[in-house]
């Protein structure tokens, strides 16, 4: 038997975590969930409401829609290659239990489509509606596999370079992805699989010689909602900077901050911010605000460095911090903006600046965390120009007092420490209740991390952080962050970026772990991660920052940044999120995340970005910049990426055993419904073993302000 299966996700509906079933409202809550995530039968087809899309299955395949966007798909043929039989109609009928378990905790049943050697089934799930087909026997012939998918409502598609993934354009111009294409037989083995666009639709082809039967072949398909700029403006650069931006307006979801440093501001070129607000939807596409310097001091670049602040002033609205480092010759300045019931509160903002021209003030800025245990949010901004990063204290009157970090050694050759490059919070490494930071330096290979304390941060003693291969040029400290708890210790974690480590070829990249402790950072925790598919030129750990807790599973993640990763161009981008677990951040759980269309230039991921719980579903988000994508024709507009974080280990790690790719099925064996399953693709086995290796983080695309296409 050959099984195939597919998953459809919605990108604007929020995924459930299972609430505690500890009072009626809390079960009722969960009936209520498992009745619409599952199919109801109307005469010769089945409806399904799954995961915030409606679907209609019925003989001539599945309709998915979102608002006024459609997509129709079905199965045409299948066979060997050039050899393939057309499918013909069948009525959808009851299947039995699959893999899926409801909400309330029961089996779930799937619809199946039985045909001539061929079953297809289709099973909502917690994250959408998955797909699969069911092939006993081998066919006869030594050709390549092929099923050939037609898309009969859509207008567009076309193959990632790779031939893992395709990009699809709905009835209304939504976008879709579908991706992730892999296939393993039944002994584990991985076989090559791939996608090839035709006139029809979507090729699916496989190779199977000498495979063991049953095979398995599991691609995804992503709904990815498009918010394209009214005027999107020719060198704007949006996305240089991105953050998450907390709760800003005290409605329960987080928010985000895009900076666009040439952007549309108050003056030619002084750059902005865009704001965009979060919902249970996601995005709130329709309330977009964009913020600007009142004062600009021509091309100031306002946006250069945004994050979240956290609560400075203790009213219960998360603040926000953005730098214009070239303000006043390159002075620089900082802004510190104060949330409120209706967003962020322009016009009451602080504004902090540097001492003399050059001093780059506001080249970096993050929240800091409570470094001194007051109960207010503090900020650090760094001065790379100065050689100095600064640490503001939050008050009820907002930011008030500071304490200034200075390198403690000199570059052996006499130029810049570059110590400020980049700042951040690092969270409690020590665990005494004071939130630490942590400050590059590239011109020394170093970072350091600083202890705050009851008087605020320590600028005596931090903890130098240097690998322990690292050389001259390798720009270890160009970028620098708080990991969150990796491994689940209770410690906060940091991360370094290295962007221009050789070891892979030169600028090929690294990023370097250290774990929190009692005693602060275990220096014997060192841990440097390269990427699997590194090269030459592609500057993995660019930008590094963690990820929250994007699968659920208890450990913090971390997401890496690779503007020079050649995603079938130049430059054209990438990021890499890697899982914590129990041993610390695994690097076999490697997952990719690119932007659409893979153009050369684009450079996704020169920023990246934790985005909190944007949509509330108890999964954490991520955030990338491509600040020189082209949007229709205009060069170097700008864009921005919002992935949904998605639920348990379905994303990163299905098995729990830090493995996604590869290997036997982590589903052999009982299944969560306690349905038998073989691991090999019968029933119950089919088709989530996949979802390990694939990108499902959900995505929307952020142009600046503007209108949602699908």
């Amino acid at each position: 038997m050959h099984t195939i299966s597919f998953l459809l996700l919605p990108l604007s509906s929020p995924s459930y975590a299972a609430p505690p079933s500890s009072s009626w409202w809390s079960e009722a809550r969960l009936t209520i969930k498992a009745e619409r995530r599952s199919f109801h039968e109307h005469g010769e087809e089945f409806t399904v409401r799954s995961g915030g899309f409606d679907g209609t299955l019925d003989a001539h395949g599945l309709e998915a829609s979102s608002g006024e966007d459609v997509v129709r798909l079905r199965l045409a043929s299948w066979g060997r290659e050039g050899f393939s039989d057309a499918v013909a109609p069948v009525t959808p009928l009851w299947g039995d239990c699959g893999t899926a378990t409801l909400p309330d905790g029961t089996c779930q049943r799937r619809v199946e489509l039985p045909g001539p050697g061929l079953t297809e089934y289709w099973q909502p799930t917690e994250l959408g509606l998955e797909q699969a087909w069911e092939i006993e026997e081998r066919l006869d012939g030594d050709e390549l596999l092929v099923l050939e998918l037609a898309i009969e409502v859509g207008i567009d598609w076309t193959v990632d370079p790779d031939g893992l993934g395709a990009e699809l354009i709905g009835s209304d111009g939504g976008l879709w992805r579908y991706e992730g294409l892999e296939a393993w037989d039944a002994e584990g083995e991985p076989l090559s699989a791939w996608m090839e666009a035709t006139a029809l639709g979507l090729a699916l082809i496989v190779d199977d010689t000498d495979a063991a039967y049953p095979i398995t072949v599991d691609p995804t398909l992503v709904q990815a909602d498009k918010l394209m700029a009214q005027e999107p403006g020719e060198g704007d650069k949006l996305g240089y900077s991105v953050a998450g931006a907390g709760d800003i307006n005290g409605d329960g979801f987080d928010d985000i901050l895009v900076g666009a440093i040439v952007g549309p501001g108050n003056q030619a070129g002084s750059g902005a911010v865009y704001v965009y607000t979060g919902s249970a939807e996601g995005v709130d596409t329709t309330v977009d605000v964009r913020i600007f310097s009142a004062e600009p001091g021509g091309a100031e670049r306002f946006g250069h460095a945004v994050a979240g602040a956290g609560d400075i002033n203790g009213d219960g609205y998360d603040d926000v911090v953005i730098g214009a480092v070239y303000y006043d010759t390159v002075t620089g300045v900082a802004y510190t903006y104060f949330g409120s019931a209706n967003g962020l509160d322009v016009g009451s903002e602080q504004r902090f600046d540097g001492a003399a021209a050059g001093d780059r003030f506001g080249d970096w800025v993050d929240g800091a965390g409570d470094v001194d245990g007051d109960g207010y949010a503090d900020v650090i901004i760094g001065a790379t120009g100065r050689e100095k990063a600064y640490v503001y204290y939050g008050s009820e009157e907002g930011i008030g007092d500071r304490t200034t970090l200075s390198p403690d050694r000199e570059t052996d050759n006499g130029t810049s420490t570059r110590f400020g490059q980049a700042v951040a919070a690092a969270g409690d490494v020590d665990g005494d209740g004071y939130a630490d930071v942590i400050v590059g330096s590239y011109g020394l290979n170093a970072a350091y991390v600083y202890y705050g304390g009851s008087r605020g941060i320590s600028a005596d003693d931090p903890d130098e952080l240097v690998p322990s291969d690292v050389v001259f040029g390798d720009k270890f400290g160009h970028t620098a962050s708080g990991a969150g708890d990796v491994n689940g210790d209770g410690y906060a974690d940091v991360v370094v970026g290295s962007p221009a480590d050789g070891d892979l070829g030169a600028d090929s990249g690294s990023i370097t772990v250290w774990l929190g402790s009692e005693d602060g950072i275990d220096m014997d925790s060192e841990h440097s991660i390269l990427p699997s598919d590194g090269e030459e030129g592609w500057e993995f750990g660019e930008a590094v920052a963690s990820a929250g807790d994007i699968d659920g599973d208890g450990y913090d993640d971390v997401i890496v940044g690779a503007a020079g990763h050649a995603v079938g161009a130049l430059n054209s981008g990438s990021a890499y999120v890697y899982a914590g677990s129990r041993n610390g951040l695994d690097p076999t759980t490697e997952n990719k995340l690119f932007g659409d269309g893979a153009d050369a230039g684009d450079r996704v991921g020169e920023a990246v970005a934790g985005a909190g719980d944007v949509n509330g579903d108890g999964y954490a988000d991520v955030l990338l910049g491509a600040w020189t994508d082209d949007i229709d024709g205009v060069t170097d507009a700008g864009s921005a990426y919002l992935f949904y974080g998605c639920p348990d280990d379905s994303c990163l790690d299905p098995d729990g055993a830090g493995t996604n790719s590869g290997g036997s099925s982590p589903w052999a064996g009982e299944d969560e419904c306690g349905c038998a399953s073989t691991g090999a693709g019968g029933v119950g086995g089919y088709a989530l073993l996949a979802l390990g290796a694939l990108v499902v983080l959900r995505r929307r695309r952020l142009l600046g302000f503007g209108r949602v296409l699908g």
